[in-house]
């Protein structure tokens, strides 16, 4: 009798273990919501759009759409039977309620509304278990960023799916509701947001809580998150040099101002991060003193593409010759390209440039003989990013010259020299002759 009650205990232990594992089994994957969740309160879960975009981007128009597909039942993977979640969508610049910067980012961040929202009882056509559906975010039409057809203007699209599980139970009045909410994402087919994860992890699709809220982050949101891309140019183009999304001007000054010299520049554009469809080129104009594209070898010793401009390759720098009054035009660079460009030195001028973007402002050297220019460590060490706007982003490098030895006279000043000289020759002689005299009389 002893042995049948030990072994009963033991029966009853085991059921009363196995029953706790599953009953924590739910919870442990799906993400646990308060005990007010019921069947007038359901399970809410939306989702997150993030738009990564070059700083100083302004935020195009876009619909950004989001749908649901039904996987199976419990086990199985048949959709048959199961209820169409309707896709959701959000709409851009209006559904956005964060903008924050990121390095050379710009994160502009939506939030859908619940998709469960109209689910109610009847909803859940096959009763109580688990529905398992794949979210993918929708490539037809109506789910685009609005192109405007600058020069060099680009999107890119999540391909992130993530697959995600509702729990339906009954209460106690035999109503069926979503209690829990789970969702995982699939490693092949991750949103860059989880770039780097490893496992299949749960992510809380719960809507997130920013009613007066300060300070919020991309944590007060969905964690089920889908990032696209943006980006943009300025500039008006090929064959538009006075439309610029960035001008090097070149100045020389001062005492002895040589005007025709040359002076030597290395030039680097660097494509923003966001862009992930390859190396980008650019355009670029030289503009002569008179105002007109000039291919002269003296300013550039490559090859001046279709006759005429200067193919710049991203992370490649060119070498410029500029001399006082040119112009180095860029036509088509990206909003939040970043520029780096750098003045030999040369030891009879002190340079000085004056930059309208990126912390702008005027920066000259103590001495002489001074490479000059930007990014510099210490001082000026960037990156500087390209703002948004046509013929707003400058750069004007001022060679000063002071001390110059005198190598002759001035065509101007001429005639006034002569002038003094005539009277200073018959002062002599008057001087002269008057002596004689005197000498003469006192003989």
């Amino acid at each position: 009798m002893t042995s049948k009650r030990k072994v009963l205990s033991l029966v009853t232990s085991i059921v009363l273990a196995m029953t706790l594992c599953l009953g924590m089994a739910l919870p442990a994957f799906a993400i646990e919501y308060s005990t007010g969740v019921n069947a007038s309160n359901p399970a809410k879960a939306a989702i997150t759009k993030q738009l990564r975009m070059p700083v100083d981007t302004t935020i195009p128009d876009a619909t950004f759409v989001f749908e649901f597909e039904a996987i199976g039942m419990d086990d199985e993977e048949d959709p048959t039977g199961m209820p169409e979640i309707p896709s959701v969508f959000v709409n851009y610049p209006a559904d956005v309620e964060l903008v924050y910067t990121k390095g050379g980012d710009d994160y502009a961040v939506a939030e859908t509304p619940d998709f469960l929202a109209d689910f109610i009882s009847s909803s859940w056509t096959k009763g109580e278990g688990i529905y398992k559906y794949r979210i993918t975010e929708s490539l037809h039409p109506t789910s685009e960023i609005q192109l405007t057809g600058a020069p060099n203007e680009g999107a890119y699209y999540s391909e992130a799916q993530y697959e995600m599980e509702i729990w339906v139970e009954k209460d106690s009045n035999g109503n069926l509701f979503a209690k829990y909410v789970a969702v995982k994402i699939v490693l092949d087919y991750l949103d860059e947001y989880y770039e780097g994860e490893t496992t299949e992890k749960k992510v809380d699709p719960e809507p997130g809580d920013r009613d007066g809220k300060e300070n919020i982050t991309i944590d007060d949101f969905s964690q089920v998150i889908f990032t696209n891309r943006y980006w943009t140019s300025d500039g008006g183009g090929e064959g538009k040099p006075d439309e610029a999304a960035l001008t090097l001007i070149k100045e020389v000054a001062g005492n002895g101002a040589e005007k025709g010299k040359y002076f030597d520049f290395t030039v680097t554009v660097i494509q923003p991060e966001v862009i992930n469809t390859g190396t980008q080129f650019y355009k670029a104009y030289i503009i002569d003193t008179n105002g007109q594209i000039t291919t002269s070898a003296d300013n550039y010793k490559g090859t001046f593409e279709k006759g005429d401009y200067i193919l710049f390759e991203s992370g490649e720098p060119e070498t410029i010759h500029l001399k006082d009054n040119q112009k180095l035009v860029f036509v088509d660079l990206h909003v939040g390209a970043n520029v780096e460009i750098e003045e030999a030195a040369d030891g009879d001028y002190i340079p000085e440039y004056d930059r309208t973007f990126s912390n702008g402002g005027t920066r000259r050297a103590e001495n002489v003989g001074t490479d000059w220019g930007f990014p510099r460590a210490g001082e000026d060490e960037g990156p500087h990013y390209i703002e948004k706007g046509t013929n707003v982003n400058t750069v004007t490098f001022t060679n000063i010259r002071s001390g110059a030895t005198p190598t002759g006279i001035s065509v101007d000043n001429l005639p006034y020299l002569v002038l003094i000289l005539a009277g200073l020759i018959a002062l002599a002689g008057y001087v002269v002759v008057k002596s004689r005299k005197n000498a003469k009389y006192c003989a």
